[in-house]
């Protein structure tokens, strides 16, 4: 029988985590005969749409109770 408690793994200031982050494209993105023949990142959803997908990467920069407040972390990272 599975426990019905969770564990949660804290984060620590100026820890990095990544986060898969999904959004509808635009209309511009799809313009061409087919869309995911020239940009890799489109992928056809739900309803015949397409969605961009990244992973991104984010930076802790305070730690609160319950959760973080981290900012987006642009720049490569080795």
């Amino acid at each position: 029988m599975a426990s019905a408690s969770v564990r949660y793994r804290l984060l620590t200031v100026t820890q990095v985590f990544s986060v898969l982050f999904t959004e509808t494209a635009g209309a511009n993105a799809v313009n061409g005969l087919n869309p995911t023949d020239y940009n890799t990142n489109l992928s056809r959803v739900k309803y015949n749409e397409y969605a961009h997908t990244q992973v991104r990467r984010f930076i802790v920069v305070k730690q609160k109770r319950e959760f973080c407040f981290a900012v987006y972390a642009k720049a490569h990272l080795v």
